[in-house]
Parts: C-alpha cells; structure tokens; sequence
C-alpha cells in the first residue's frame, strides 16, 4: 500500500511539473508577440501622398489670362468719326447718313474741324473770327433742289488753331412745317468761312424727309 501511494504522488508531481512548464513557455511567447517589428499599415494612414498635394496645387492656380477680360472699350475715342462724313478737316459725328428727319423737330449736328492733316487732305475747313461756316437745310421737290429757312452759322473756339475743334449747329423748318411728302430727299449743305471771297469747299449731308 505505501508502494503504490509513493507510486500515485510521484505520478501526480510529474504532472504538475509538466502543466507548470508548458505554461511558462505560453505566456513567454504571449509576451514575445506583444512588440511587433513591422507594424507599417497604420502610419499610411496620416501622411497623405506626395503625388495628390502635388496635383492640388496645380489646380488652385487660376489661368489669369483666361479669366480676366481685355476692355477694349477704353480704346473707343469719342472725337472719331462715326459715319466717315469728312471733307477737308470737316467731319460729320451725329446724325448718321440719310437719317429721318421730322418738320417740327430740328436736326442737331455735332462734328469737329481737324486741319492737322491739311497737306495730306490736299485743302483745310475755312474759319474766321469764330465762325466755320454755314449749314444750310435744302429740299428736292420736282427734281430741283430748294433751300429751306435761313443758313445757320457754324461757331467754334479756338478758331486760329489747326485743331481738332468740336463743334454743333442745329437746323430747322422755320416751325411752319411744310407740307412735304414722307420719303422726300433732303440734305444740309455745310459751307466753309472764306473771307477771301474765293470759292469755297462744301459738304453735302444726305437726310429723308418724314
């Protein structure tokens, strides 16, 4: 009895030495596996690519030269001509040719006398003691040509220089309102000042009588 005691108690240590030994040895590897070496995927996370910043960047820069607009109208001078109606320094800005024009409404012009380019233009627009001529309403009736009121006189500043000198003069039916008929030709004839007596150089302005 005491053998097989001794037997069943040296049996039962050699157990327990194993089931010690075996967990020792687990919770050393448990412990080992605690500090991974190569845990990268988790700083890819916070830093962002190169690549995209890059591509970003160029996107936010605006094309300044698509973007913003040319004003061309800065360039538009108002003393140029509009309607090409020029003769010898003499240019026509308002109204345009062959415009309508109305018994009870006076037809007001607005020019400039540039004399710069006298030697180019082969002749110069007459002044005199500010005046620059005449502008003289006409109307066609049976094929004849017929003036129309009184001449009206042509003032400016600045006469005795070559140019450029605005000017307006404004030309009218007397108020009496002449029985024309609608669609009748008219024109104002502009005369320049020539105190000289000599011949002197005119400009036809082409209306339509409504």
């Amino acid at each position: 009895m005491k053998t097989n005691k001794g037997s069943v108690l040296a049996i039962v240590l050699i157990v327990v030495l194993i089931v010690l030994t075996g967990g020792f040895a687990y919770l050393a590897g448990k412990k080992g596996n605690t500090n991974p070496t190569s845990p990268s995927q988790n700083y890819s996370v916070n830093i962002p690519s190169t690549d995209e910043n890059v591509e970003t960047n160029t996107n936010v820069v605006p094309n300044a030269t698509s973007t913003t607009p040319v004003n061309t109208q800065t360039n538009n001078v108002n003393t140029a001509p509009k309607t090409g109606v020029s003769h010898c320094g003499l240019t026509i800005n308002s109204p345009q040719p062959n415009s309508v024009i109305h018994s009870n409404v006076p037809v007001n012009f607005s020019g400039v006398i540039d004399n710069t380019n006298s030697g180019a233009n082969g002749c110069s627009w007459g002044m005199f003691e500010g005046q620059a001529g005449t502008a003289q309403l006409w109307h066609k009736d049976g094929g004849v040509w017929g003036m129309i009121n009184s001449p009206k006189i042509i003032k400016v500043t600045n006469w005795m220089t070559n140019g450029p000198i605005p000017f307006t003069v404004s030309v009218d039916f007397n108020n009496s309102g002449p029985g024309f008929a609608s669609g009748l030709p008219m024109k104002v004839v502009f005369t320049e000042e020539n105190p000289s007596g000599g011949t002197a150089d005119t400009l036809e302005f082409p209306l339509v009588f409504q």
